[in-house]
């Protein structure tokens, strides 16, 4: 797993990297500065982590994957940072969110009544990020299309130290969620 906050230009990033004709042109259809630099820092620490140019497809589902590559990749971005994490046995997923009006606002959408009453006296907002992350999460290892974000999955044990949090989706059973806060972010 790898996390990265990214301070460096497109043309830095640019020239740490293998392209492939496939990167060429994904980055082409990227208009948005920062949403550019995100993708590069993204394959960047894809071609890190796998020591292999960084050409990712993406399964029907929205997997992503490296052709001719049996680990597992799940890649997330946001203000900022770059996360990516492989796992040559098993699934795995990552997100990286910050704490926010906006994710508070959705949060009807995805927060169910028992990860509410575990919101600290810190503030709903970090809360609210935390439960998405992990949701998020298991939604990439479960890659199952329909999935409820609110009904289908619960996420126990939260806590402001953002590790070993428990979660469970519907038809996965439970699952151990590890995660981290940026500290100008938590």
């Amino acid at each position: 797993m790898a996390v990265w906050h990214i301070t460096e230009s497109e043309e830095t990033l640019t020239g740490w990297l293998s392209f492939s004709p496939l990167m060429h042109h994904q980055l082409q259809q990227i208009s948005h500065p920062a949403k550019r630099l995100e993708w590069l820092a993204s394959r960047w620490l894809i071609q890190q982590l796998m020591q292999c140019p960084p050409a990712v497809s993406y399964s029907a589902t929205g997997q992503p994957f490296i052709d001719h590559q049996a680990t597992h990749l799940s890649i997330s971005h946001t203000m900022g940072y770059a996360a990516v994490v492989t796992s040559p046995l098993k699934p795995t997923g990552i997100d990286i969110e910050y704490p926010s009006p906006r994710i508070e606002k959705l949060s009807a959408r995805f927060v169910n009544p028992t990860e509410e009453a575990q919101f600290s006296t810190s503030g709903r907002a970090p809360g609210c990020a935390l439960v998405w992350c992990a949701k998020e999460a298991i939604y990439k290892i479960l890659d199952t299309p329909g999935i409820l974000f609110k009904e289908d999955m619960v996420i126990e044990n939260l806590s402001s130290s953002f590790r070993d949090i428990e979660g469970a989706g519907k038809h996965s059973g439970p699952m151990d969620i590890h995660g981290s806060a940026i500290p100008h972010h938590a």
